[in-house]
């Protein structure tokens, strides 16, 4: 539901987590590159893996933010993708 969301009402910004019961957040950086779209994609994850953090910056991902880390950086960088100031 969410991507038919982004092509018929697209958000000033996107953040979802990496891993969902009914897909994932590389399926959704996948899908705004396939669309073109060009909307700031903050990922949140429990992954700490630095291959997974390259690849979702390399898909497009504005950030990519350790869920333990969630309440520290979040509106500082949801700041930063809508254009503002963190």
């Amino acid at each position: 539901d969410g991507l038919s969301a982004i092509d018929t009402q697209p958000p000033d910004c996107i953040v979802t987590d990496l891993l969902m019961p009914d897909g994932d957040g590389f399926q959704v950086l996948k899908h705004l590159n396939e669309a073109g779209k060009k909307i700031p994609t903050v990922v949140l994850t429990a992954d700490f893996q630095q291959e997974t953090i390259d690849l979702c910056k390399q898909l497009g991902a504005f950030e990519v933010i350790q869920k333990e880390r969630v309440k520290f950086t979040l509106g500082d960088i949801l700041a930063r993708a809508l254009g503002g100031k963190p």
